[in-house]
């Protein structure tokens, strides 16, 4: 018995330097823990953290390896909880921050383009103005020299106002011998003609224009298409003997 007794006091120092050991292991792993997960914890379970350390480290705490294995796994859970809950919030930043850059890119867009259209409405109060400057043009003869200047007069006059829409993104649609786009076309008729091939612009009755590549007004124009065939003559029968 005493020998068993001598043996055990023996152990004793040993056995208890373990034990602080794995204590001293579990307070650093709990600091460690608190540490790395300080957002998750509010100023009151930290100062409650601190006054437990504190009070623990006056005292010697000894725990038996079935308590050190229970309170290793409690700090392993909280671990695998927190780092959960941890990317949980990592992916919602994430899709808060995509939603932001989203969001800030439709403005972007948004203020883009109306910045690009917003003189639509003033674009298509000035076509009329352009339209008269077309027909004088068509109706005035260039070549009488009575009415050369007025014809020069006017080609300036509308040369210089296309200039100045052109400055706002507006281009004309005059598409006299294209392929018929009904994206930026209107057909008002159809005729046949030798001349042009089907489907392309015969004549512009009205032409179009464009405001930054969209179709402000499209073009009034008569679309070509190939002839009937003539009838074949009938075949004669020769009655001769």
């Amino acid at each position: 018995m005493d020998q068993d007794l001598n043996k055990n006091v023996q152990q004793a120092p040993n056995q208890e330097e373990e034990l602080n050991t794995s204590a001293s292991q579990q307070d650093q792993a709990y600091d460690d823990l608190v540490k790395e997960n300080q957002a998750y914890l509010n100023e009151e379970d930290l100062e409650d953290t601190e006054d437990e350390t504190s009070t623990g480290s006056d005292e010697e705490v000894s725990f038996s390896p079935q308590e050190q294995q229970v309170l290793m796994e409690n700090l392993r859970n909280q671990l695998q909880a927190l780092a959960k809950q941890r990317e949980a919030d990592r992916q919602e930043m994430l899709l808060q921050v995509a939603d932001a850059v989203n969001g800030r890119k439709r403005a972007e867009a948004e203020t883009e383009r109306v910045r690009k259209f917003a003189v639509e409405s003033l674009v298509k109060a000035l076509l009329p103005v352009v339209d008269a400057l077309d027909r004088a043009l068509e109706v005035t003869n260039k070549d009488d020299p009575a009415l050369k200047a007025t014809y020069e007069g006017l080609e300036s006059t509308m040369q210089l106002f296309l200039k100045e829409l052109g400055a706002f993104g507006v281009e004309r649609i005059d598409p006299k011998g294209e392929v018929f786009d009904p994206n930026k076309h209107q057909a008002i008729a159809m005729a046949e003609s030798r001349d042009v091939a089907a489907n392309h612009i015969l004549n512009v009755m009205q032409k179009g224009f464009l405001l930054n590549g969209r179709v402000v007004r499209p073009a009034m124009v008569i679309v070509a298409k190939a002839p009937q065939n003539q009838e074949a003559p009938k075949e004669q029968i020769n009655i001769q003997a």
